[in-house]
């Protein structure tokens, strides 16, 4: 009986052993997960913010008028239409302008 009864008890001591082994593990890894995603968040905040054109002004302002007569020249149609449209719509807004 003395020696079941030490067979359970060093069974016991090797369960709660390993039971505390694979706990400690299992915090270790969720720790690491949490440091790892907070870190992910931290650099994507911390990223410079690009610079954004003014209030009103659209991406086509910043393209130069020879630059979009060299483009109504392509033999692209999709390029020349978009091209002559951006440079009627200033043609458009500066009239207005000065009305």
């Amino acid at each position: 009986m003395s020696s079941s009864k030490r067979l359970a008890s060093t069974n016991n001591k090797e369960t709660s052993t390993a039971i505390a082994f694979v706990a400690g593990i299992a915090a270790v890894l969720m720790g690491y997960s949490v440091y790892s995603h907070l870190k992910t968040l931290h650099d994507r905040n911390a990223l410079p913010k690009k610079n954004t054109p003014k209030s009103g002004a659209k991406l086509e302002d910043s393209i130069r008028l020879k630059s979009l007569a060299y483009l109504t020249q392509s033999p692209n149609v999709n390029i020349q239409s978009s091209s002559i449209k951006i440079i009627l719509e200033r043609a458009m807004s500066g009239i207005t302008k000065l009305v």
